[in-house]
């Protein structure tokens, strides 16, 4: 005879060799041990009867991994940082990252964030987080899209704050000579 257990309570009906759930849901998770209960002494008589306990199973069960937080894109100059972060719930620990521009694989690019330092005008892209589980729950970000725009280079900004300053010298000049 079989009698299956969740935790200390006997689950009813489940006196079979075998216990399937049907449907996993969150609450499933726990303890499960069968009893399993020969009549091979006076038959009817419970008292000489052996009960043997099986190992516990423990079930674990998790949510799929959500995105809470998806990674930000967003428009930045030569020369400037960005950092992009994913913020994430569900899913059997530890959790994968890996992150890719444009469907490349970013090497070494594997946490929950991924910065970059200097940017390039080459930085500019798409790019997208794969997060996957222990188990084989695996999600991607939507797509994040940085644009790095070039900076003029330094001799132009001179120049432009030389012609800046000679138009205001220009209106100075001009103002005095109307008075």
């Amino acid at each position: 005879m079989f009698q299956w257990y969740f935790g200390e309570d006997a689950i009813s009906g489940a006196t079979q060799r075998t216990y399937e759930l049907p449907d996993l849901l969150l609450s499933n998770a726990g303890d499960y041990s069968c009893y399993v209960t020969d009549d091979m002494g006076s038959p009817g008589d419970p008292g000489d009867d052996e009960t043997i306990v099986s190992e516990v199973a423990q079930i674990e069960i998790a949510p799929h991994i959500e995105i809470v937080t998806p990674p930000e894109g967003g428009i930045k100059h030569t020369r400037n940082s960005h950092v992009f972060s994913v913020t994430v719930t569900g899913g059997y620990e530890p959790l994968e990252y890996q992150w890719s521009k444009n469907g490349q694989i970013i090497p070494d690019a594997t946490s929950p964030t991924y910065s970059m330092l200097r940017l390039e005008a080459s930085d500019s892209g798409i790019y997208i987080v794969e997060i996957s589980d222990s188990n084989t729950d695996v999600i991607q970000s939507p797509g994040a899209d940085l644009e790095v725009l070039e900076d003029l280079p330094a001799l132009s900004l001179l120049a432009l704050g030389l012609l800046a300053g000679l138009c205001m010298l220009g209106g100075a000049l001009t103002v005095r000579k109307k008075t």
